[in-house]
């Protein structure tokens, strides 16, 4: 993607050698299964210091990216030394990789500096190398911002180009620029960012959208997909999109989501087929934009303090696209109907998640009473409150705990495993805690961009974190100086800790959801009311 030069290493050969080997094993079952795979392409990308080797190539300095990240220098395509690199390249690929027909990549990606760079001759040599080793390539463009550029796809075959559209349930670019003169396209939805955790999609825009592009792009519209930063919650979204691939038109969404949940929980329920109905009609009703919006409404627990939080990572939002109060019917249906189906993994996770959802909305109605008890003055207000939410919080906790899918000693754990040597495994252990927190080797705008709603990183960061806040709202409170926090200096201690969490399911998910629900249900009611 063209965006950093690099970040987290170095890693070991030995770790290169074994990605190697996985690699060769993962396309080796993509292709009994008749996948075509999508490899690297060349194009362009170098490191900045190529320029001292080969001083008389015309490399260009690509700037900065997100506010401080040094981007890959960029090797011009009419340039000699472009065609012999990738030659090398792709000769090397072909060796441990074998034959393929697909690959991507994206010059220009979030920004880089186009200037005085001839984009179609650029397209032109992009495509053409490639075939100088696999004369069947096709280049995969992924429709982002102003990527790909028109100018950079005019001089190549309509059949040598194939461009995901990444955004189309929210931004759809395919009808901004006429599916880019009808070359073949994708339609796809993103619908994660950074691995965020909570309940969300667009049923009703996937059920309507597909087909709609399809009739004004019947010749060039050649499927459907997903390209997310991460698969593992809102099942339900996938589960509908995919199914597309077998059906001619919309499907009616009641009936359709009574036959999921029958599938989902082996068991028809008319309860639960009245809870999907709601849940299509809140967390998953979200219309296609303007206003756009980057994947889920954020969770407030996860948000770096403040007295005016809109959002927790610099391109999403905490405001949320539907009325709270009608999810809760959803949370009341579940709970009614747990003791038959409390033994039932996917019910047990549908259960937990939308407890998490009611929850982490109503912290955002005790946020706000602690903010203006504090803007009041009111110390004993702000006291009281300010309790509820970090207990709250310890909640949210215990009940993440319960279920493998939000739980950080798996992550971390993962992480861990994958390294050849002890430093490695110290440094894939920070580059796990980094993503989920700063992002990277600084505060910038990308910190808790990949934020994580997970037991573990409830009571062990975000709780110490807002407790810090907390204490300095009180210290004002009580007449006394208070200095700025350095949110990134905890949290990049954090990043460095080796602190084990647990790696097995603590307590019953649907026991404690029933539990909160009655300890929590008439004082969210009354907060709505």
């Amino acid at each position: 993607m063209t965006n950093l030069e690099g970040w987290g290493g170095p890693v070991s050969k030995e770790y290169i050698d074994q990605q190697v080997a996985l690699q060769k094993k993962i396309l080796k079952r993509m292709r009994e299964y008749g996948m075509k795979p999508v490899l690297p392409g060349f194009y362009g990308m170098v490191p900045n210091n190529l320029k001292e080797k080969y001083p008389d190539a015309d490399i260009r300095d690509q700037g900065l990216w997100a506010g401080g990240f040094k981007r890959p220098a960029f090797l011009l395509p009419t340039d000699p030394l472009f065609l012999e690199i990738a030659k090398i390249f792709y000769e090397e690929q072909k060796k441990l990789f074998g034959e393929t027909e697909y690959f991507s990549g994206d010059p220009f990606h979030e920004g880089g500096s186009t200037d005085g760079i001839d984009l179609s001759a650029a397209g032109e040599n992009l495509i053409g190398s490639v075939k100088q080793v696999y004369p069947n390539a096709k280049w995969v463009f992924q429709a982002w911002h102003a990527n790909p550029r028109l100018e950079l796809l005019s001089r190549i075959k309509a059949e040598d180009i194939l461009i995901l559209d990444l955004d189309a349930d929210n931004n759809p670019q395919w009808s901004q620029k006429n599916a880019w003169g009808d070359k073949n396209w994708i339609w796809s939805t993103i619908t994660n960012y950074g691995g965020n955790v909570g309940m969300f999609g667009r049923l009703d825009v996937i059920n309507r959208e597909i087909f709609k592009a399809e009739e004004k792009h019947p010749q060039s519209l050649k499927g459907i997909g997903v390209m997310p930063e991460g698969i593992e919650n809102n099942p339900v979204v996938y589960e509908l999109l995919y199914e597309f691939r077998w059906r001619d038109g919309a499907v009616d969404m009641d009936t359709w989501l009574a036959d999921y949940a029958h599938r989902r929980y082996g068991i028809a329920n008319p309860n639960l087929n009245k809870a999907w109905q709601v849940l299509n009609n809140t967390v998953y009703g979200k219309k296609i934009g303007p206003p756009y919006q980057q994947g889920t409404n954020e969770s407030i627990f996860c948000a770096r303090p403040s007295l005016n939080i809109t959002s927790v990572s610099s391109w999403a939002t905490t405001e949320l696209h539907y009325n709270p109060v009608e999810l809760l019917e959803a949370w009341q249906l579940f709970i009614q109907e747990s003791d038959g189906l409390a033994d039932r993994t996917n019910f047990q996770y549908d259960l937990v998640d939308l407890t998490r959802q009611v929850l982490a909305n109503y912290a955002q109605v005790i946020y706000a009473d602690m903010v203006r008890h504090y803007k009041n003055g009111d110390l004993s207000g702000f006291n009281r409150a300010s309790e509820k939410f970090t207990t709250l919080l310890k909640d949210q906790d215990r009940l993440l705990n319960s279920r493998k899918e939000f739980m950080l000693g798996l992550w971390l754990e993962a992480a861990k495993s994958r390294a050849t040597n002890p430093a490695e495994k110290d440094l894939f252990e920070y580059n796990a805690r980094t993503q989920i927190t700063t992002w990277s080797f600084q505060d910038s705008n990308l910190h808790d961009y990949a934020h994580r709603e997970w037991g573990g990183m409830l009571s062990d960061f975000y709780l110490p974190r807002w407790e810090l806040f907390i204490a300095k709202l009180k210290a004002e409170l009580n007449g006394e100086h208070s200095k700025d926090i350095d949110y990134y200096a905890f949290e990049e201690g954090w990043n460095n800790e080796h602190k084990l969490f647990p790696t097995t399911e603590q307590g019953d998910g649907v026991a404690i959801a029933k539990a909160l629900y009655a300890t929590y249900i008439q004082d969210i009611k009354a907060a709505y009311q």
